[in-house]
């Protein structure tokens, strides 16, 4: 399947992340993730997106943290609408790049 984009603007750290924009073919889940020497790492928290366009947060489990590295990766449902990151594979295009966005956490004031 086409999923065509993803996009996450650098944002303040916290416990949402706003997708700015998911273009999807399919219903699918969005899941952010730590960045772990350039590659998506450990899931901080994801969210079920409707097929078409759509914007909208993912709340996560853990907080992000200022000045940091994220990447919001498009993951395949496998039917159930519950995530599971064994189950719902990170989805990727014909090359094998993973369908992400990466964006940074602005750095704390002071």
């Amino acid at each position: 399947p086409a999923y065509t984009n993803i996009a996450a603007d650098d944002q303040e750290a916290g416990n949402t992340v706003f997708i700015s924009l998911a273009t999807l073919t399919r219903s699918a889940w969005v899941a952010i993730h730590e960045d772990e020497g350039g590659k998506p790492a450990t899931i901080l928290g994801a969210r079920y997106f409707p097929a078409g366009k759509t914007a909208g947060s993912v709340e996560l489990l853990r907080s992000t943290i200022p000045g940091n590295l994220y990447y919001a990766v498009i993951h395949e449902d496998n039917g159930d609408r519950e995530f599971d990151f064994r189950m719902d594979e990170p989805i990727q295009d014909p090359f094998g790049n993973l369908m992400k966005a990466s964006f940074k956490t602005l750095p704390s004031a002071g």
